[in-house]
């Protein structure tokens, strides 16, 4: 049981061991003790720094050297981006956020009142003075309320920005020009040189082959006979004349179209570095297939664009689909379809033929509803041209099917 006897210890060491002697130690007993320990608990309460509360839920603080708005934000806001609220409210005592003085009395906001605009401009020291002014951080290039929008971030740069509306920015600056869009070629290089095409086998020169890629191998792999994008190769050229510089195309034989013309596809394209004697060395440039060693090698055609713009024709030729270049039973724009006319017959780079069913009789005089697909050509050899499909109204387009040239490029003329 305790006893009025007891004792109490205070003091920076209060907890002392059994039988030890504290020299800060106060023996209290009775009621006096009492009196102590409220003493103690009223002077503790006073002693505890509170910010004086004014009306409204709005604080007070003097501001001591060494204070920023950013810090007292952080004080008492919890979110130093919140200091332009305080500059608000005290607006009469702050001229420039960046100073602030020993012995301002601010008001700061209740938390939670979301800060107000703030257009901060650079300012100069103010002249004179004991120096006893404490500078307020200065707001940095982001420092700025969360919630403001991109005209209130603009302001809080102390610098000229791009979103700035003030006089002292650019008024060039942030001006988006947007010219005329150039219109895209009707064929592209690739959509030349990657398109499958039929030939008469007798007039394609399928003397150079790929003899090999040129590669480190050490340890003595078995490595795959694909041949990939910027690899060196060496050329057998059987009798080829080539030169340094020059474009060569790897293709492969497909399949027969027609009672002749056989279907070449294309695997890629190689730059010639040198030539010694009878073989030639090269750098792969593309590979639109599989290209391995082994396959043959042709000069590559010269590719001129047809231009940008299409014009209609009336009355245009008739054709006929030789086949796909690769057989399906339904087509889709981008695939390579085979025509049985050619450069002889006046088909040119670009022209744009409707497709239409097996059933129309006369394809010459059909009207362009009735066209199930059309194709634009991309390659013309001889007799035969491969065009790209770019419209489709009905996938099911079969060989033997019509086509009508309805549209060619401007350049071209009618």
């Amino acid at each position: 049981m305790r006893t009025m006897t007891d004792s109490v210890a205070v003091g920076p060491h209060a907890h002392v061991a059994a039988g030890g002697v504290n020299p800060f130690a106060v023996r209290l007993h009775g009621w006096p003790r009492l009196l102590f320990g409220a003493c103690v608990a009223a002077l503790a309460t006073a002693t505890v720094a509170t910010p004086v509360v004014a009306q409204q839920g709005t604080r007070e603080h003097v501001v001591k050297k060494g204070d920023t708005l950013w810090d007292l934000a952080a004080r008492y806001l919890s979110d130093p981006f919140q200091w332009p609220a305080i500059f608000q409210l005290n607006r009469s005592l702050i001229n420039d956020p960046h100073w602030i003085y020993p012995g301002q009395q601010f008001r700061i906001p209740p938390v939670g009142q979301d800060a107000t605009r703030v257009a901060v401009r650079p300012a100069p020291s103010p002249s004179g003075g004991a120096g006893a002014a404490a500078e307020a951080r200065p707001p940095a290039a982001g420092a700025v309320p969360s919630a403001a929008t991109g005209q209130q971030r603009a302001e809080a740069f102390s610098a000229p920005s791009v979103f700035d509306r003030s006089p002292e920015a650019s008024v060039d600056f942030g001006t988006l020009s947007v010219e005329a869009a150039v219109a895209p070629e009707l064929v592209s290089p690739s959509d030349f040189y990657r398109a499958s095409f039929v030939a008469e086998p007798a007039s394609v020169e399928l003397r150079a082959t790929t003899a090999r890629v040129v590669q480190e191998n050490p340890l003595g792999l078995r490595l795959p006979p694909s041949v990939r994008p910027y690899e060196h190769i060496v050329v057998a050229l059987n009798g080829l004349s080539v030169s340094q510089g020059d474009l060569l195309q790897a293709i492969r034989p497909g399949g027969r179209r027609g009672s002749s013309e056989r279907q070449f596809e294309s695997m890629g394209l190689v730059r010639v570095t040198s030539v010694e004697g009878d073989s030639a060395r090269g750098v792969v440039e593309t590979v639109f297939g599989d290209y391995q060693v082994g396959d043959p090698l042709i000069p590559a055609g010269s590719f001129a664009p047809p231009g940008s713009s299409l014009q209609p024709v009336q009355g245009g030729m008739v054709a006929h689909l030789l086949g796909f270049e690769t057989e399906q039973r339904l087509v889709s724009t981008e695939d390579i379809v085979f025509l049985d006319r050619g450069a002889i017959e006046g088909v040119r780079n670009g022209d744009e033929f409707a497709v239409f069913s097996k059933d129309v009789m006369n394809p010459a005089s059909a009207p362009l509803a009735a066209r199930l697909s059309v194709v634009r050509v991309v390659r013309t050899m001889p007799h035969t041209a491969s065009a790209r499909v770019v419209e489709t109204r009905d996938v099911g387009s079969a060989p033997d099917a019509a086509v009508r040239l309805i549209r060619r490029p401007a350049a071209a003329g009618g």
